[in-house]
């Protein structure tokens, strides 16, 4: 009696959530592209402003200086160097998360079909309509979306691995 109907909802709604979760990653696609590109002009612009900036002094000994709060010019230098060095450091690490799950989103849409992969492609990352999305390659707006929707499914899967749709074995008894 426990954990019949209710396992089936609860995997509905998982099922759900990681296809709207992953209809929400295919929506942010674009931005995601505009991200890397940003971060790639801010890279190269502190790289350039790296090379202008003369390089650090050493520091002698690990005790504070006296005196005063102040930075000199040396200083003030090393200091931005450092902090140049990591907003770079920043940058290259989320270009490459960012760029990673651009990848596995590209795969995700690749592994369907052809016309599949236009109906996803054109829908859920460039926002045309179902019915404009269907007119495109000659089918009614409704079977382009059940179809966009399904494989949704799968795209879920590939994104979010068997949490999104767990594994069912079925056992004939006889």
């Amino acid at each position: 009696m426990f954990g019949g109907r209710g396992n089936e909802v609860r995997e509905k709604v998982d099922l759900n959530y990681y296809r709207r979760l992953a209809r929400m990653y295919l929506g942010d696609y674009n931005g995601m592209r505009e991200s890397v590109h940003a971060w790639a002009a801010e890279k190269k612009s502190i790289e350039a402003e790296l090379s202008s900036v003369p390089v650090a002094i050493s520091k002698y000994g690990g005790e504070p200086s006296g005196g005063t709060g102040e930075l000199n010019v040396v200083e003030q230098q090393a200091q931005n160097r450092i902090e140049l060095e990591q907003r770079l450091d920043e940058i290259v690490l989320d270009t490459k998360k960012v760029q990673a799950f651009m990848d596995k989103i590209e795969n995700a849409i690749s592994s369907l079909d052809a016309e599949t992969c236009q109906i996803v492609w054109e829908h859920y990352v460039e926002g045309i309509a179902w019915n404009t999305v269907g007119d495109r390659i000659y089918m009614d707006g409704k079977s382009a979306a059940r179809r966009g929707q399904r494989a949704m499914n799968q795209i879920a899967t590939i994104l979010f691995g068997l949490k999104a749709q767990p594994y069912k074995q079925v056992v004939l008894i006889s």
